[in-house]
């Protein structure tokens, strides 16, 4: 009984996230956006450095309980591809990862665990995309990575 508690009460959390995020997204104008502290406790970060076709990108950061930094914009087209490959502190935090529509606020989501992953997201339009790191834990976590972008 305790487990499914614990289930019902992540993805009800999960699923406020998304929708801050949607609202979010609908409500700013990402191709603008630099660097700035959000209401929402979300971070966006610009990524002026993808240049070419297969980029990396380093990404490191600090998240506060049920927070979020995102990288972008991306321009992708249809079926490239997002790795986002991360290693965290404390290990026992939840993170949830993410690739998301600019123009829509939909994101494919992934939630992990254990200290570090590494996340295959496809892009299923042609648009702009951002991707998202949010700690769902009690706790502050730090992390740090990369984005690899396979532009088609």
């Amino acid at each position: 009984m305790h487990t499914r508690l614990c289930k019902l009460a992540v993805l009800i959390l999960v699923a406020l996230i998304i929708i801050k995020l949607f609202m979010l997204a609908s409500a700013c104008n990402l191709e603008k956006l630099k660097v700035v502290k959000m209401e929402n406790r979300t971070v966006f970060r610009a990524l002026s450095n993808v240049t070419n076709k297969n980029t990396r990108i380093h990404i490191s950061g600090t998240l506060d309980p049920f927070s979020c930094d995102a990288y972008g914009i991306l321009k992708l087209s249809k079926k490239s591809t997002v790795v986002i490959t991360l290693m965290w502190h404390p290990e026992s935090a939840v993170l949830m990862l993410g690739l998301c529509s600019a123009k829509t606020g939909l994101c494919d989501l992934t939630i992990v665990s254990g200290g570090e992953a590494n996340a295959h997201f496809t892009a299923w339009r042609t648009g702009q995309y951002y991707v998202l790191v949010c700690n769902l834990s009690l706790y502050v976590v730090e992390y740090d990575g990369y984005i690899e972008v396979h532009v088609r």
